[in-house]
């Protein structure tokens, strides 16, 4: 609880923050699995994954709960971070893995140093720093051609010295934002990623965060080529937070903008409807502070009313509807027309794309579902007022208005 406010706490991150979602990805990763982390837009996937490697986390989780004897490093891998693609070697209008197998001997060899993992090793060693370093130096050759063809080797090679040199030794690549790996890089870059996992087994596992699944971030022709890859996935949708983690980013965003948080009564209004939702927790936060245009004596509607005149929370909700698939967006198109025109529809929790829904925190779970089971609260009325009764189709929706909110 935060009914005592202290400005000058920490504004860190407790480490029972998002406590079950971390059981679940850790236990995976003792497991040697490798995990796809699913959430919609704003939902707080990087925030958790900065959470995740944290070494008091890694510490609470991993190494005292699952007695995690081996050490874990995490290579951080972000998209933006590729360099300008080189065209591939075999078809010079296709872009070559060069740039990931770049980004990834980068941030391998970063991680290395940064921990000391190999200090204790000699310089003539094969595994000491200095050697990799020279090692991720020939991927800059002058023949860039010869280059991409081997690129792969290095990182291999990589990866078997540091193993040889230290058995105790476990690493997990991050690749934050996945869809910009996806459109960056060419199928067999992924190929290539499985055959270090087959190589190196449980030494060696990926997490990817991304909005949506893998299956549907491939396009259909395509996908026998991504196969092998997303078969080393184990997944694990991050929903919205629970009333625990809610106190703790209310107290967080207090602290960082040293203002007072709400009343618990108007917390625990906030977090009926956000639902919880990290991107609209923390936009509903400036209605109070600084703005002060909600107060403890509103009802739900009247919150609702009011927040969704706050551009930030329209952001935030356009945010998580440009998360989903097209097909997604259909089942909630076709709920809001329906109770707009007062007709019946039942939507079965069974259909692949609500199960999907259901599984990203959007839909409540009945035995038919409705207008009333779009989850949170606050996004149910956006799209209510957003998708005109005149609109014809889900393709005709416009997001880039500010909707005219009538609850």
């Amino acid at each position: 609880m935060m009914d005592n406010y202290n400005p000058n706490q920490s504004p860190r991150l407790l480490t029972t923050f998002r406590a079950a979602d971390l059981e679940a990805v850790f236990g995976l990763i003792h497991a040697g699995q490798s995990v796809e982390i699913i959430g919609v837009g704003s939902v707080g996937k990087s925030n958790f994954v900065r959470h995740l490697i944290r070494q008091d986390v890694l510490d609470t989780f991993l190494h005292q709960r699952y007695q995690e004897k081996a050490k874990i490093v995490f290579v951080g891998l972000d998209a933006n971070s590729l360099l300008e693609p080189l065209p591939s070697a075999f078809n010079p209008h296709q872009p070559s893995g060069w740039s990931g197998y770049e980004l990834l001997a980068s941030r391998l060899l970063r991680a290395v140093v940064e921990q000391g993992i190999l200090d204790h090793l000699p310089p003539e060693h094969h595994a000491h720093p200095e050697e990799l370093y020279a090692m991720y130096q020939r991927l800059w050759p002058d023949d860039k051609a010869s280059v991409n063809i081997i690129a792969f080797r290095y990182i291999e090679d990589m990866l078997q010295r540091i193993f040889s040199a230290i058995s105790n030794i476990r690493f997990v690549v991050i690749f934050d934002e996945f869809e910009k790996f996806i459109r960056e890089l060419p199928p067999r870059f992924f190929q290539t990623l499985r055959s270090l996992r087959d190589q190196f087994k449980d030494r060696l596992m990926y997490i990817i965060t991304a909005r949506q699944i893998m299956p549907l971030l491939i396009q259909t022709r395509l996908y026998d080529e991504y196969e092998p890859f997303i078969e080393l996935f184990a997944r694990h949708y991050l929903l919205p937070y629970r009333p625990s983690d809610t106190e703790q980013t209310f107290r967080r965003l207090s602290i960082r903008r040293d203002l007072p948080p709400p009343p618990l009564e108007m917390r625990e209004q906030l977090m009926a409807v956000t639902g919880g939702h990290a991107g609209l927790l923390r936009a509903s936060f400036s209605a109070w502070a600084p703005l002060k245009v909600i107060h403890p004596q509103m009802s739900d509607e009247e919150m609702i009313r009011t927040l969704l005149q706050i551009n930030e929370i329209q952001e935030e909700c356009k945010t998580i509807w440009r998360s989903l698939s097209q097909d997604e967006c259909q089942i909630l198109f076709d709920m809001v027309r329906a109770q707009q025109r007062n007709q019946p529809i039942e939507v079965s929790p069974y259909r692949p794309m609500a199960q999907l829904l259901i599984q990203k925190g959007l839909l409540l779970q009945t035995e038919q579902m409705t207008f009333a089971n779009i989850r949170p609260p606050l996004f149910a009325a956006f799209l209510y007022a957003s998708i005109r009764p005149e609109t014809p189709s889900i393709s005709d929706v416009e997001m880039n208005k500010n909707p005219n909110v009538i609850l």
